[in-house]
């Protein structure tokens, strides 16, 4: 078997479904910007967290759940527990998924829809989505 290299430019690096459509490409997880009001929304469960590390150290990073980066920002918005764990368990590189938004509140809107769809949410998260999701941004807490 061939050894495993670390790709020094991964962004030039498309995983793609025949060609005709990129699906993601891949990332430095140190190049990955973070950024409020995303990485408060849903804070990263500690427990789970240290699940995800160890299974990563063992099996890697699961290709087929790319992180989601909002386009024109180029800031992670969904996936924070899946980079945490990929930085703890010492992964260098990762898929991403880039998606176009034309607002902050748009991308809040689609991440809560995404949550709330595979989760089983406390009611303080869903009280946490329905502060997101109020007409007024600002008036946050």
């Amino acid at each position: 078997m061939a050894k495993l290299t670390l790709n020094k430019t991964p962004e030039k690096s498309a995983i793609n479904n025949s060609g005709t459509k990129q699906l993601s490409k891949l990332k430095l997880t140190s190049s990955i910007r973070t950024a409020t009001p995303f990485t408060t929304i849903f804070p990263i469960n500690e427990s789970l967290l240290k699940t995800i590390v160890e299974d990563m150290k063992t099996r890697g990073f699961d290709e087929s759940q790319p992180l989601l980066v909002w386009e024109e920002q180029e800031v992670l918005i969904d996936g924070h527990t899946r980079l945490k764990a990929a930085l703890e368990a010492g992964i260098q590189q990762v898929p991403i998924h880039e998606k176009s938004f034309e607002s902050e509140t748009d991308a809040v809107e689609y991440v809560i829809h995404l949550q709330k769809d595979r989760r089983n949410l406390t009611d303080a998260e869903l009280y946490t989505c329905l502060l997101y999701t109020s007409p007024s941004p600002r008036d946050r807490t």
